[in-house]
């Protein structure tokens, strides 16, 4: 009975500690670099710029039919989201389309409110992979959120 008890109180804190919130997705650092101001002055418009480095171009080597495709959607909240609500509201966009393998994606950044915030969003890198008679065989997409906290404050 004893032993019955143990098992099931593992079973649950393994299910229990294993769940984590879909408002603080693992995001792993070693997949891109934000390069912004961290503090900025309200109501300028700051340049900023991701430097990505895609793990599905590590084992694919692009013909000159395929295409690759990268976008940052990205939004400026004064909380951390998960990427499915993300896609769920109006976001910014930046499109690029490339051969290479890292990938800089510029931005701007321009909040009209005094406080700390977040430059949140994810970048999603697609790769259409194109048969010999340049028919579309395959797509490839990837998706990493990106979270940066940035500091307002006034001129």
């Amino acid at each position: 009975m004893r032993s019955l008890f143990v098992n099931n109180t593992i079973i649950f804190l393994l299910l229990f500690l294993g769940c984590r919130s879909p408002h603080h997705e693992k995001i792993d650092p070693s997949r891109f670099i934000i390069k912004i101001q961290k503090k900025q002055e309200i109501g300028v418009s700051e340049y900023a710029e991701i430097i990505y480095k895609p793990i599905i171009m590590d084992t694919l080597k692009l013909k000159k039919t395929d295409y690759r495709e990268v976008s940052l959607s990205y939004n400026i909240a004064d909380k951390q989201t998960s990427i499915e609500e993300l896609e769920q509201i109006p976001m910014n966009y930046t499109y690029l389309s490339l051969k290479n393998k890292d990938s800089i994606i510029p931005f701007r950044v321009k909040v009209d409110k005094i406080g700390d915030f977040f430059i949140e969003g994810y970048v999603k890198d697609s790769i259409v992979l194109n048969d010999s008679n340049g028919e579309q065989a395959r797509i490839i997409v990837d998706k990493i959120k990106v979270c940066e906290k940035i500091k307002i404050i006034p001129k």
